[in-house]
C-alpha cells in the first residue's frame, strides 16, 4: 500500500517524491 501511495505522490509532484520536493523547495528559498 505504501508503495502505491509513494507512486501516487510522485505523479502528483511531477516525478519527485515528497522528500525530494522538500529539499528542492528549501534550496530555492535559501
Amino acid at each position: 500500500m505504501s508503495y502505491y501511495n509513494n507512486y501516487h505522490i510522485k505523479q502528483k509532484m511531477g516525478g519527485m517524491s515528497s522528500v525530494e520536493y522538500r529539499i528542492n523547495f528549501s534550496q530555492k528559498i535559501s
